[in-house]
C-alpha cells in the first residue's frame, strides 16, 4: 500500500480511478466532474497542465498527426487485409474506417502527451486500477468508439492502458470496480418523442414499403441528402427514378471479441526505431479497433450483401451517412471498387473553413465532393449551395422579441489539445457575456443548450444555475425555429452551423468565439474579418454584449444597414448560399460533376 503523503494520479473522474485520501494530481479539469468542491478541499489537489492549447503547438501537432496517421494507414491496411484475407485498397478502407482511425490517432496523441507531462511534472507514485485488465476497451461501432473517448470509465481504463506502456514502474493498487452511479434527480429525460412524430414515422414507414417496389438496379442511390423531404423526392424524379426514403438498418454484432487475433495483429504492425507516439498507437490500435471491423466484419460484409439498395447505381450521394453507419460505408466502399462514382455533400460548417478539419476524410475518400459555394484545393471540390434551407425558406424575428443565447456543448474528448480546459474556459465566456448584459436585457434572455450535453458529464444547467439561479434554460428540446420567431436577436457563441443559417436567412445575429480567428485557415480569414468589421462576429464576450446593449431597441435596422447586408450576402454566397430550385440544381450538379 502506498504511503500516505505518496502522490496518486487520477486519470479519470470515475471514483472507481480514485484514491479514498492523500494528496493526487489530477490528468486534468474533467476529472473534477461529479466530485464537490467539499470533497475536493478535503485533499491536495493538484491539476495537470493542459496540454497543446496554444495555436502554435495545436499547428505543430495537427501537422505530426497527420504525417502519422499517412504513415501507419498503409501498414495498417496490409494487415486488415491479411486478416479478411482480401485485398483491397487503401480508398476502400479510409472509406470504411478511416474517420475511426483518423479520430483514434488523435486521442492516442492527446492522453500520451497529457500523461507524461503530468508525471514529469508531478512525478506521482501510484494509481488505482480497479480491474483493469478485465474491462473491454473496444467497442463495437465507430460511433459506440467515439461515444467511449469522452466515458469516464472508459477513458480511465485506456490511460492506464497507456500508464502501463509508458510508465511501468508505478505502483498499480487494486481498486474496486464498484462506481457510483448518477443520483435520480440528476438524470434527464431528453426524449423527443411525441404523437406527431410517432405519426410520421408510420407515414414513412408505410412509403418506403410501397416505393420499393419500384427500385430498380440502376437507380442512383441518395441517402440524407439534407434536403428537406419534399425537395429530395422532386430531386429523385428530376432523376427519373421513383423517389426512395431510404435508411440503413441496424447491426448488431454477437461476435465475441478475439484478443488472441488483437495481440497478433498488434505484433504484426509493429516497427523498431519509431517515435514514442507511433510505437504506442501501433501497439494499441488493434487493441481498440471497434468489433465491427475486425470480428464482425465478415457479418457486417454479409449483411451489405442482402441490403434492398440499386445493385449497380448509376452514383451514391449522401451528406451524412459517412461518418458512423458502418453499413453505408461497407456497401458504398464495395460500390465504389466496382467503379461507382461516390459523391458527398456538405454536412455543416467548418468544411473549407477549420485550421484542423481539411480535408476531412470524406472529402478525400469521394470522387466529387458538394459544398455550400466555396471552391476549395483538392480537384473533388464543386460548388453547391446550402442544401437545408431553400431559398423560399421564411423565418420571421419578433423585433420586440427575446435574446436568444446557442451554445455548444463539450464535445467529443477527440482533439489533440485539451478540449476539456477550452470548453471551461467557454463556459467562463459565456457567464462574461451575460454579464455585459443591461438589466433589460438580460431579463428577455433565452439559454439553448446543445441536446447532447446530457450525454457527458458536465452538467451544463448545474453550472447555470450556480451563475445565476433565475436564468432560463432550454435543455436543447424546444424547436429552435420556434424560439428564433419569439427572439429578435439570436447569438451563437461559437462558430456554428447555425451561424451560417441565421445569416442567410437573414435572421439578425451576432456571434462571439474563443480564440479570436485563430481556429480558421489563413485563406478564409479574410472573408471572416469583413464579418468582425461590422459588428457580427466579436472577439470577446464583453465587445458582443457591448453590441446587444447598443442595438437592442431596433436590431432590425442595425441588420438592415445597406453596408451589412451587402457583406453578409458576400459571405453567404461562399459559405451558405441558398438555391432557389435545389432539386434541379443539385440534380444538375450530381450528374455533371
Amino acid at each position: 500500500m502506498p504511503e500516505n503523503n505518496q502522490l496518486c494520479f487520477i486519470a479519470s473522474s470515475d471514483r472507481r480511478f480514485w484514491s479514498e485520501a492523500g494528496p493526487a494530481v489530477l490528468m486534468g479539469e474533467w476529472c473534477k466532474n461529479g466530485h464537490s468542491d467539499s470533497e475536493l478541499n478535503l485533499r491536495e489537489i493538484y491539476i495537470g497542465t493542459p496540454y497543446g492549447f496554444s495555436i502554435a503547438q495545436r499547428d505543430m501537432d495537427h501537422a505530426i498527426v497527420r504525417a502519422l496517421e499517412e504513415k501507419v494507414f498503409v501498414d495498417f491496411c496490409k494487415v486488415i487485409n491479411s486478416a479478411h484475407g482480401v485485398n483491397y485498397s487503401s480508398r476502400y478502407w479510409k472509406i470504411v474506417l478511416g474517420q475511426w482511425f483518423r479520430t483514434a490517432i488523435s486521442v492516442v496523441f492527446n492522453r500520451v502527451r497529457t500523461i507524461q507531462s503530468c508525471l514529469e511534472i508531478h512525478k506521482p507514485s501510484f494509481v488505482i486500477d480497479p480491474k483493469g485488465d478485465e474491462y473491454l476497451l473496444p467497442r463495437s461501432t465507430s460511433g459506440e468508439a467515439l461515444w467511449a473517448y469522452s466515458d469516464p470509465k472508459w477513458d480511465g481504463h485506456f490511460n492506464l492502458r497507456i500508464l502501463k506502456i509508458i510508465a511501468p514502474s508505478l505502483q498499480y493498487i487494486q481498486g474496486s470496480e464498484i462506481g457510483q452511479e448518477m443520483e435520480a434527480e440528476d438524470k434527464v429525460n431528453i426524449s423527443k418523442w411525441n404523437v406527431k412524430k410517432q405519426i410520421l414515422i408510420l407515414a414513412w414507414k408505410c412509403t418506403r414499403k410501397f416505393s420499393k417496389y419500384f427500385v430498380r438496379d440502376c437507380d442512383a442511390f441518395i441517402i440524407n441528402s439534407y434536403l428537406p423531404r419534399f425537395e429530395e423526392a422532386k430531386l429523385q424524379l428530376y432523376l427519373k427514378q421513383f423517389p426512395q426514403l431510404w435508411r440503413s438498418p441496424e447491426v448488431h454484432f454477437a461476435q465475441e471479441f478475439d484478443f488472441k487475433l488483437r495481440q497478433k495483429l498488434c505484433a504484426q504492425i509493429q516497427i523498431e526505431g519509431v517515435g514514442d507516439i507511433e510505437s504506442l498507437f501501433r501497439s494499441v490500435v488493434f487493441e481498440i479497433i471497434p468489433k465491427c471491423y475486425l470480428e464482425g466484419y465478415a457479418h457486417l460484409v454479409r449483411q451489405a450483401e442482402y441490403l434492398p439498395w440499386p445493385k449497380s447505381p448509376k452514383f451514391i450521394f449522401t451528406s451524412n451517412n459517412f461518418g458512423t453507419d458502418e453499413l453505408f460505408k461497407v456497401w458504398t466502399a464495395k460500390q465504389v471498387q466496382s467503379g461507382v462514382k461516390y459523391i458527398v455533400g456538405q454536412h455543416g460548417n467548418n468544411y473549407g473553413t477549420h485550421r484542423y478539419m481539411n480535408p476531412s476524410v470524406e472529402e478525400e475518400t469521394s470522387d466529387n465532393f458538394i459544398s455550400w459555394g466555396w471552391k476549395g484545393g483538392l480537384h473533388q471540390h464543386v460548388p453547391g449551395f446550402n442544401f437545408k434551407i431553400p431559398a423560399n425558406t421564411v423565418l420571421r424575428v419578433d423585433p420586440r422579441g427575446d435574446l436568444l443565447l446557442v451554445q455548444v456543448w463539450a464535445g467529443h474528448r477527440v482533439s489533440t489539445w485539451d478540449g476539456s480546459h477550452q470548453f471551461i474556459n467557454y463556459m467562463e465566456d459565456q457567464f462574461s457575456f451575460v454579464n455585459g448584459l443591461n438589466a433589460n436585457v438580460r431579463s428577455l434572455l433565452n439559454v439553448r443548450l446543445h441536446h447532447d450535453w446530457a450525454r457527458l458529464d458536465w452538467n451544463e444547467p448545474a453550472r447555470w444555475k450556480k451563475f445565476d439561479s433565475d436564468i432560463k434554460l432550454d435543455l436543447g428540446l424546444l424547436n429552435i425555429q420556434d424560439q428564433i420567431r419569439r427572439s429578435r436577436l439570436v447569438v451563437h457563441s461559437y462558430d456554428s452551423t447555425g451561424l451560417l443559417e441565421t445569416m442567410a436567412l437573414n435572421i439578425p445575429t451576432i456571434a462571439f468565439w474563443q480564440n479570436g480567428l485563430a481556429h480558421l485557415r489563413d485563406e478564409v480569414k479574410e472573408d471572416f474579418q469583413a464579418l468582425v468589421d461590422i459588428g457580427i462576429i466579436h472577439l470577446s464576450p464583453k465587445s458582443a454584449a457591448h453590441m446587444v446593449n447598443e442595438i437592442w431597441d431596433d436590431t432590425a435596422a442595425w441588420w438592415g444597414e445597406p453596408k451589412r447586408k451587402k457583406i453578409v450576402e458576400i459571405f453567404c454566397s461562399k459559405y451558405s448560399k441558398m438555391s432557389k430550385n435545389p432539386a434541379i440544381e443539385l440534380a444538375n450538379c450530381l450528374l455533371h460533376c
